[in-house]
């Protein structure tokens, strides 16, 4: 294939391309970045389909993206550097195939590495970044505003200007680019939910790394437009990856902080979680004492994490130390993600404390910066991209993918297990707080008996940051099952409750699993939940 490495990937969710991943490089201009289809369903080079360049022949690489309501998918800002970087929005329209650039929905504030977060109401508030000085409240290097965009108006909030925040914690520019953040459902006195947010890219571009890096956890009020500071992982870490696990159906969310760096070139090898967190000290965050580390030699930074069908974590590349440029290269070679160590996912359950990290087959290619990870619609891993050290030349940037299959989907055998597929006759369109039917057919060796119903946002990831990452385990039950004596398959249907609002599950599209108790699930089918 004919580009430079695979930067952004987002998994389409409607029109004729749904179930594929655009890709977009990160070429540089006169050409501008090119983008691609990629169909994981197809092999080798057939799988592949180019688009040609962005609208906008620049480096329109380092931007944020998340999905609409309808499935399209925007791109905010990017650039080759801070200095030069950009206020244009893209839109990519899934049922057209087309790009567009949107000039009525410029940002005010030039934005690169900045976070696109989806809220309720389908808008989409953009934060932080790194730009230039555009406007009164746009700063030059970190920009410590947001910028709120309504899509269903086609304009930004409140008429068209940034928010400055009062309060935030971002003393070095590189610490406060793709800020991980997400977010959470309503709580008593945020009835439009918080952004949270806790850490970001990279650490200060030169040592000795100061511990003033370490950002606390904070939370923006998209209706009042304020941030709030909360509590901090002890130690803190940067580089890592922040996910959010809601289990709709008892109210929980926990949000894991996993891997990363402390104020030092050395990977942590430990995760921590926070329950229902809010703004304050009321909240705090449990150190993980509670059940075993990383194993040794696989702690990581730049590493990919995806929530799995069944809610567990898998931790995919990454490398131990940061040496890149955006802090000095780390001499020794060996602690590089070419490592076997780090070539191996680990995988854990977020819900049980006391389950030890499980390590899982080697990756044929090392993955690190500028990599990313997707659950695709079979519940399989798409693992794509990675940038290689300057100082370890012999190994390019990747343009390619590597497809992961957990071991569940093997008999011990070594036979691919075959696959429960949810029927048609299960509804598209789920409306919020409702209960709805689940139909399912096992063919003959298949799992017939279900132990979780979850919802799954399709991902949009770059950087090793995927922003939209959100995992919503359903409350279900059994209504029957069937057994069928001549073709051997069995009808299996499930009552299961949709999320109770757009703060649980912002409206768009979702990949709803059935799933073994071992883990296996059925493969997935694209929901779509309305305004």
């Amino acid at each position: 294939m004919d580009t430079e490495e695979l930067e952004h990937g987002h998994l389409l969710a409607a029109g004729p391309d749904a179930g594929r991943v655009v890709f977009i490089d990160n070429s540089a201009a006169p050409i501008g970045p090119k983008r691609w289809i990629f169909d994981p369903t197809q092999p080798n080079a057939s799988a592949w389909n180019q688009l040609g360049a962005f609208p906008l022949n620049a480096q329109a690489s380092c931007n944020g993206h998340v999905a609409l309501q309808n499935g399209n998918v925007m791109f905010f800002g990017g650039g080759p550097g801070c200095g030069s970087a950009l206020r244009q929005v893209w839109l990519f329209d899934v049922t057209l195939g087309t790009w567009s650039t949107l000039p009525p929905a410029d940002m005010l504030c030039p934005r690169w590495y900045p976070t696109a977060v989806r809220l309720a109401n389908n808008r989409v508030a953009v934060v932080n970044g790194c730009g230039g000085t555009s406007a009164p409240t746009c700063t030059s290097g970190p920009v410590p505003n947001h910028e709120v965009y309504d899509a269903n108006l086609g304009s930004w909030l409140p008429s068209g200007l940034p928010v400055a925040w009062t309060s935030f914690a971002c003393a070095d520019v590189i610490a406060c680019q793709y800020l991980r953040a997400h977010l959470l459902p309503a709580a008593p006195g945020a009835p439009n939910g918080y952004v949270f947010w806790i850490g970001g890219t990279g650490f200060a571009s030169s040592p000795p790394y100061p511990p003033n890096t370490i950002q606390p956890s904070q939370f923006l009020d998209p209706g009042s437009n304020t941030v709030l500071d909360g509590t901090s992982p002890t130690g803190g870490r940067s580089q890592n990856s922040v996910l959010l696990i809601d289990l709709a159906a008892g109210g929980l969310r926990r949000v894991v902080v996993v891997g990363g760096h402390a104020a030092s070139v050395s990977p942590v090898l430990t995760w921590h979680y926070i329950d229902n967190p809010s703004p304050g000290t009321g909240s705090r965050w449990n150190p993980q004492g509670n059940g075993p580390d990383f194993p040794p030699g696989h702690g990581r930074v730049w590493h990919d994490t995806v929530i799995m069908p069944d809610g567990r974590i898998l931790v995919v590349g990454g490398r131990h130390s940061a040496d890149t440029g955006l802090v000095p290269p780390d001499p020794d070679a060996t602690s590089l993600s070419n490592t076997q160590e780090l070539r191996k996912p680990l995988r854990r359950n977020p819900f049980d404390l006391t389950s030890p990290w499980q390590i899982l087959a080697q990756a044929q290619t090392p993955r690190d910066y500028h990599s990313g990870a997707l659950l695709d619609l079979t519940g399989r891993v798409l693992s794509f991209g990675g940038e290689w050290s300057s100082v370890h030349t012999t190994d390019p940037s990747r343009a390619d993918v590597e497809i992961f299959t957990p071991p569940e989907f093997f008999s011990t055998s070594g036979a691919l297990i075959p696959q429960p597929q949810i029927l048609p006759a299960t509804p598209s369109v789920i409306p919020y707080a409702n209960d709805f039917m689940i139909y399912l057919a096992v063919p003959p060796g298949g799992p017939s008996v279900f132990s979780s119903v979850s919802l799954v946002r399709p991902g949009s990831t770059t950087h090793a940051f995927n922003m939209e990452q959100r995992y919503l385990r359903l409350a279900f039950s059994e209504v029957a099952t069937a057994y069928d004596d001549q073709t051997g398959w069995t009808a299996v249907s499930l009552r299961a409750t949709s999320p109770a609002d757009a703060t649980w599950a912002p409206e768009g599209y979702y990949i709803l699993f059935a799933v073994t108790p071992s883990g296996f699930p059925s493969a997935g089918k694209f929901v779509r939940i309305p305004s």
